[in-house]
């Protein structure tokens, strides 16, 4: 399963090491994470992107600091959300 992000016209996959470090997440803590995961489809509206943001640095500060993983993946996906909201447009995902 790959994990595609898609926001206005651009689309990025998840790599294999993102994707892992999803599952590793609390979905009870972090649950619009996990749902990235769970749902086939989805998406965060322009208006819900700030909390979005806000819930994925609430993870990462959970995670190990010396991890480089982690760090990437969640950094990687927090730019994703930003560029969203710099554009004023939503953030989706889709399994293939």
């Amino acid at each position: 399963m790959q994990i595609v992000l898609r926001c206005a016209t651009t689309q990025q996959f998840l790599s294999f090491h993102e994707q892992q470090w999803l599952h590793g997440i609390d979905p009870v803590a972090h649950p619009w994470l996990a749902q990235m995961l769970r749902a086939p489809r989805g998406g965060v509206a322009p208006d819900d992107l700030p909390a979005a943001m806000d819930a994925l640095l609430a993870c990462l500060a959970d995670q190990d600091p010396a991890d480089t993983v982690v760090r990437r993946s969640g950094l990687r996906l927090l730019l994703w959300l930003a560029t969203g909201q710099r554009q004023g447009q939503p953030v989706s995902w889709q399994h293939r």
